[in-house]
């Protein structure tokens, strides 16, 4: 009976020494497997990661304005536009503005007869004899140069005048086509100035 009692606590000896070794290695391989560590991750970022910004803004940046420098005077050309002169009908209170050149375009001989008070000569338009017939006129083909040295600019207000306003009004249009842009006439001449201006008529007298 011993001998039997010892066989059966042989076996589950053996038994329970079979299972324990089985939940050891079981428990072994879940432990091996839990404390399996993920590999770490790569340290190049460089496919996922944005690239750092470029510090250097410079090209990104609005270039400085530049300085526009100041504008210089502009000469004023006067009121009229090319090739225009302008007309002048006296009356009795009309007087030189200031700063113009107020030109009678006759010979000597006429200006010495009756001339208007504050005109100046040396820019003669047609040249005349005194008794001639008209055949011995001729233009003069340094007047525009003549009134240019006079007036000492094409943009000061020049005033011609002559006896009857025939002569000046081909004289102001020739200078206004050559560069003149403030010319004026008086209309109607000598002969108007005498009835408007007979107290600023100058007779017979030498220049």
């Amino acid at each position: 009976m011993r001998l039997i009692m010892s066989a059966l606590l042989t076996i589950l000896l053996l038994a329970n020494f079979t299972s324990c070794d089985s939940e050891d290695n079981n428990r072994h391989n879940d432990r091996n497997t839990s404390i399996e560590e993920t590999p770490p991750p790569t340290d190049d970022n460089s496919s996922t990661d944005t690239p750092p910004k470029n510090e250097d803004n410079s090209s990104a940046e609005t270039p400085p304005k530049e300085e526009t420098p100041p504008a210089k005077d502009v000469v004023n050309p006067g009121p009229f536009p090319p090739g225009v002169h302008g007309d002048i009908t006296l009356s009795p209170s009309w007087t030189v503005p200031d700063g113009a050149l107020f030109l009678d375009v006759r010979n000597d001989w006429e200006r010495v007869d009756f001339r208007a008070a504050g005109t100046v000569g040396g820019a003669v338009y047609e040249y005349r004899e005194r008794g001639g017939n008209g055949s011995e006129r001729y233009i003069n083909s340094d007047f525009h140069a003549n009134v240019l040295a006079l007036a000492g600019s094409e943009h000061r207000q020049v005033i011609l005048i002559c006896h009857s306003g025939s002569r000046t009004t081909s004289a102001s249009k020739l200078l206004a086509d050559n560069g003149f842009t403030n010319v004026w006439h008086i209309v109607g001449g000598m002969n108007s100035w005498i009835q408007m201006k007979p107290n600023e008529t100058i007779v017979n007298t030498p220049l």
